[in-house]
Formats: C-alpha cells, structure tokens, sequence
C-alpha cells in the first residue's frame, strides 16, 4: 500500500499565527494610548478625573487577554514550523518506499523467473536482494510514521499552550468558558473575544476623546483665545465627522480582521472621504469606464535561462517583468510617439514546461499616469474602478484581450503577475468567474497590492508580498488601500501574505517595484521560508531554457467598442 502525504497547510496556519501576533502588538498600542490618558494630569475635572480612572482600569482588563492572544500566536507559527518539516520528512518517506516498492518487485520477479527455468537454482542471491528490498520499506514506513507523528506531537503541544494560557489566565469571563483547546474552537474564541474587546475599547475611546475636546475646547476659549478656539473647533468637527461618517466602524472593523493600526486608519479616512465626497470617488470610476484601443504588438527575442533557477530568482524574475511593463521595456515604442506616459504595456511570456506542456505568464503595469482621463489605462481613474467600480476595468478588458492576441486558447494554463495596481488588476481577474471558467489560473504574485478585499477562489494559489516599516522607511500605505466596505478573504485558505521590511536603500515610502524585487529575491532565497516553499510548488512549470515574449501596448477608449 502507497503512502499518502501528511495533510495539512503550513502558509495558514503560520499566516494565522502571525496575524494574531499582531493582534496582541495593536491591542498593546491601544492600552498604551489608554494609559496615557490615565496619566494624563493638566486638566483638572472631576468628569475627567473619571474617565482617566476608567481608562487606566479598562487598560489594565485588557492587558490581561493581551498574552492569550500573543501566546496562541507564537504557538500556531511554532506548529506551522514542525508541520512543513514533518510533510518534508514524510515526501522523502514516500519517496524511499515508492523505490523500494518498485525495486523489491523487479527482484521477486527475477527470482520467479529463475525458479521456474531451473527448480534447482541458486536463489539466495534474490534472496538477499528481496530482504533489503524488504527492509528498505519498512525503513521508509518507520520514517514516514515518525513523521506523522512528529506533526501529532506539535499539534498537541501547540493545543496544550492554548488551553494552559486561556484556563491559567487571570480574567475569567464567558469568552473562554466552552473552549476545548481544539484549534478550530481556539480560532472561533480569538475572533469573538478579539471582537468584543476591540468594540469596547473603541467606544470608550471615542467617548474620552470627545469628552476631552469638549472640556479642552471650553478651556482654549477662556485661557488661549479664539484662534486655539477655532483650531480645536475644527477638530471636533473632524472627529464627529469621522464617527458619523462611519470611518470609526471601518477604522474597528479592519483593525478586526487585519491587527494593523496603518490599515485600520487607511480605511477609516477611506471611509469618510467616501460618505462625504462621494461624487469624487464616481467620477474617477466614470473616467475609466470603456473599451481601450490596441495599438502596436512588440515581439521580444527569445530569452536563454540557466534552469533550475531559486525561488528567489523566479519571483525575482516576475517582479523584474512587472517593472520591465511599467517602463515598456525602457520605451522600446518610443519610435511610434508611445510610451509609458501615454499609453500602457501587457507582457504575455509563453513557456514549455519540463512536462511539455505550454503555459504562459502575465504581466500587467502598475499606475504611470496620476491624473484622470489620460491617454494610458493604468491611471488613477482606474485604480479608482478597480477598487470602487462595478464594471471591468479597461486594463483587465486590455489584458484578456492580449492574451488572445498571444494565442492563449480555453483552457490553458496561465500565471497572473503585477505590481501595485497591477497586482489589483491580476486579483480582479483571478476572481472573475468568466475568466476563471475560460483559462486555468495555476496562481498568481502580486506586491504592494490592496488585495484582501478581492474574493479569489480558494483553488487558486496567491503569494503578496506587503512593505512594513523598518530600515529607515514607513510602511508601504497601498496595501491598505482596500474597499472600506468590502469583505475581507486575507485568512482564506490559498492566501500567503508575506509582511517583509524593505531593503535598506529603499525609499522612505517604501512603495518601489524595484525594492519590492529585492525584497522577493531575499525571501525567496531564504531557505524554507513561506515565499521559497509557496515558489517551489507553484513556479518551476512558468520557467524554461528559452523563452518568447511578445508585448501588447494600449491606449484608452471611449465607451463604444474600440478592440479591433
């Protein structure tokens, strides 16, 4: 009997992990802003006096369930760890025993072949081949036993942190009372208990600050005159405005889903600007709205590889062809008056993979042109659509008009890569059932995209790469550029979402299709890491010795149709 691979999905449970990592880091910037508040003493009133006492003693509830978060966190990403290596060491397992399995059958038909030409023969020459064929198998099912339980094991331990830090801690409320310590219950409790803290701890914080301004703004009229006055008047008004506008629901809601204070803010201004401006956000999408035109087709020569090539050279390589789209190949057209100013690029890379088989990889450019109503179709009018926008984009309608131009039939396999909004593009697509049905979407790579909002299959395989703050830069704000009223699939089962520092010479606002392709270089070169297994699985096919690419330039059209 064949041994099958140990199930499990080490991406999402580590992706868990993390996330609930950073839950207990967001919740533990709020309880320092509570205690500030606690500590603050230059106002006197007895009202204020009251809710400082209310805000210290808030924090310190709070900082209770801080560590249960934390602790399931690291316990999750620990167990992801020996669930990759257990699945590592059970493939190598399988691999022995299918050899074994094979070589021990070739030696007990030599030895039944020899046996029935000559009942007489010598066969203790098969014989002793047949027993360390015989050996070698049960060798290969000791070691993949070992392996399963080696996973077994981990998911105990992982199982006993939780129970012990949710039955040892000092708070005891309903959150935790039906809790088994199984992972699903223990994932269920974290985002109920996670959501009624964050609830709370919103209203009392949007109450303190209200009562401040109210009382400072009082004080600034009697002490500072009437230019404080007017600063602090403008200031409550912005904080109402945020409240009724609903910017502080999507402010909690994706503090929720992401742990990420830059995100959850991100989304709340979103939000406001939408309620209070919202002819602005249907007007960018209006610009968008149409058939492009197609205006030249650009055969490259065909391009040599050394294979096999690293993870990091791969995703290295799809980072590179993003970038390459975005200038047009260094302004290969430019002879023809186009370029990346006025009109816009899709590289279609045709590959013969190591089973024969043709596949083909897609890149689409990110946003050139940031005024509305420009000649190209990645402009700000359609980020505007992508996002916001009900209708296909005049990027997504020129990519998959492109892709016929190259010859790509129903049916065929195709890797969808971008940059930006051209990772948002490559999502819309992924999850549009019109295109999914017509092509086989093996995956796609996305960096710097705000793409947790876009409901992709789960069958189809994601890897996004997002810019934090570190080595002298900001976070990359993009990403959290998602619908303030969307939904959020970021946990889905498919999604590896990889939060990495930005290299050292990356600008301060670290939003760089250059730095973003030294960045998946460094993590796919990083030896069994998220982007090094998610590549090895999903990259080696979209890669060959010698490869064609043809590029397929665009312009924008109007609303009658243009692709001819």
């Amino acid at each position: 009997m064949a041994l099958e691979q140990i199930d499990g999905q080490p991406h999402v449970v580590e992706g868990h992990g993390e996330t609930y990592v950073n839950t207990a880091a967001a919740i533990e910037d709020a309880i320092t802003m509570l205690r500030r508040i606690r500590d603050e003493d230059t106002t006197i009133s007895k009202a204020i006096d009251r809710v400082r006492d209310e805000s210290g003693r808030v924090s310190e509830e709070i900082a209770k369930a801080t560590e249960r978060y934390s602790v399931t966190g690291v316990a999750l990403v620990d167990y992801a760890d020996e669930l990759q290596a257990a699945q590592l060491a059970a493939d190598d397992a399988i691999e022995s025993y299918a050899a074994a399995e094979t070589s021990l059958a070739g030696a007990e038909q030599a030895r039944d072949s020899a046996k029935s030409g000559d009942s007489d023969a010598d066969l203790s020459g098969y014989d002793s081949q047949i027993a360390v064929y015989q050996q070698a198998k049960s060798d290969a099912r000791a070691g993949w036993d070992a392996a399963l339980q080696r996973k077994n094991t981990a998911a105990d331990a992982a199982a006993a942190k939780i129970n012990e830090i949710i039955s040892d801690a000092d708070i005891n409320d309903s959150w935790w009372d039906d809790v088994k310590g199984f992972f699903s219950e223990a994932l269920a409790w974290i985002g109920d208990a996670l959501q009624a803290v964050l609830e709370f701890l919103a209203k009392v914080v949007v109450a303190i600050a209200a009562i401040l301004a109210g009382v400072a703004l009082l004080v600034a009229a009697v002490l500072a005159g009437p230019f404080v006055a007017v600063l602090l008047v403008v200031a409550g008004i912005g904080l109402i405005t945020w409240v009724l506008t609903g910017g502080s629901n999507s402010f909690l809601e994706t503090l929720f889903n992401t742990g990420d204070l830059g995100a959850a803010f991100t989304a709340g201004v979103l939000k406001t600007i939408d309620a209070m401006f919202p002819g602005i956000v249907d007007w960018l999408v209006a610009t968008d709205l149409g058939t492009p035109e197609f205006q030249r087709h650009h055969e490259h020569p065909d391009f040599m590889r050394d294979l096999p090539m690293s993870s990091g050279d791969m995703l290295a390589a799809l980072q590179q062809g993003n970038v390459d789209v975005d200038g047009q190949y260094g302004d290969v057209l430019s002879e023809f008056g186009l370029d990346g100013g006025n009109s816009s690029m899709i590289t279609i890379t045709e590959v013969v993979g190591p089973d024969g088989e043709v596949r083909y990889r897609v890149n689409i450019p990110s946003t050139q042109q940031w005024m509305p109503n420009g000649d190209g179709i990645n402009d700000i009018g359609s980020d505007a659509n992508a996002k916001f926008g009900t209708e296909q984009t005049q990027l997504e309608q020129a990519v998959i008009d492109a892709m016929q131009r190259a010859g790509i039939e129903p049916g065929d396999s195709v890797l969808l890569t971008g940059w930006s909004l051209g990772g948002i593009t490559a999502a819309n697509l992924a999850a549009d059932s019109d295109f999914t049905s017509t092509y086989s979407v093996d995956g796609i790579v996305v960096s710097g995209s705000p793409i947790d909002d876009v409901n992709i299959d789960t069958s189809i395989p994601v890897l996004s790469f997002e810019h934090v703050g570190g080595n002298g830069s900001m976070s990359d704000p993009v990403p959290w550029l998602e619908n303030p009223d969307g939904d959020y699939y970021g946990d889905d089962p498919n999604r590896t979402n990889i939060q990495v520092e930005p290299p050292s010479d990356a600008p301060f606002v670290p939003h760089s299709g250059d730095a973003y392709t030294k960045s998946v270089q460094d993590q796919g070169d990083t030896g069994g890491s998220q982007a090094d297994v998610w590549s090895e699985q999903h990259l080696p096919d979209y890669f060959s010795d010698e490869e064609s690419s043809d590029s397929y330039v665009y312009r924008r059209g109007d609303s009658e149709p243009a692709i001819n």
